[in-house]
């Protein structure tokens, strides 16, 4: 699903994961399966996972919708325009918040027409995805757009490429400090999660974030 990436079907995808699926569901960790194609968010779902996470919001599969509705599970939708082989095309914004804000909401839309419980959706505004550098510092800067949406929050923003001009190094790991530094801000505006690679900063940061509120420093 990066930007330039070849699509994958149904059945190479679940080539690729139905295994992996299949032996972490006998552990106690929740699965979440990234995917836009519905064949395959019923098979992992069926087989153990907790979660549908779909980059396309829907978009990708019109079955997507039905299928998530039937399974009763929490689906992530995410902001994205286009396809990954012409999403870096489409950055184009007048106001990304406002504007990727009111496209989460028509997705959310179509999805509760289809069935799927409100209560089960998840958003993620899609930082790196038909957005450029500043779109995605931007976005960030007027999250109370996203928020505005009144929805949990999740936020992917690790080791992604418009935190490579601070990153102390070329590699994308030397931006592990950069994102349990967004990990904080998006902690202290009480996201639901955020999705990272190197797990123990960001952990850190959550916690100090919640001792920040508990401890009433901020509202």
């Amino acid at each position: 699903s990066r930007p330039g990436a070849r699509p994958l079907t149904a059945d190479e995808e679940w080539d690729r994961v139905g295994a992996v699926i299949k032996a972490l569901a006998q552990t106690a960790t929740p699965i979440s399966v990234d995917t836009y194609h519905a064949e395959t968010a019923r098979r992992a779902v069926e087989a153990g996972a907790a979660i549908v996470n779909d980059v396309t919001g829907g978009a990708g599969d019109p079955a997507m919708f039905s299928t998530v509705s039937a399974l009763g599970c929490p689906y992530i939708l995410q902001h994205t325009r286009g396809t990954p082989s012409e999403m870096n095309s489409r950055a184009r914004y007048a106001n990304v918040s406002g504007e990727v804000s009111a496209e989460l909401q028509e997705s959310i839309d179509r999805a509760v027409t289809l069935g799927v419980a409100r209560s089960n959706i998840i958003i993620d505004p899609g930082f790196g995805f038909a957005k450029n550098g500043e779109q995605n510092w931007d976005l960030a800067a007027h999250f109370e757009d996203i928020e505005a949406l009144g929805m949990p929050i999740l936020i992917g923003v690790s080791r992604k490429h418009f935190l490579a001009g601070m990153a102390p190094g070329p590699q994308p790991a030397d931006r592990d400090d950069l994102t349990a530094a967004m990990t904080s801000y998006f902690a202290l505006r009480g996201v639901w999660a955020v999705r990272v690679h190197e797990v123990a900063a960001s952990h850190a940061a959550v916690l100090a974030a919640q001792h920040l509120r508990h401890a009433g420093s901020l509202t």
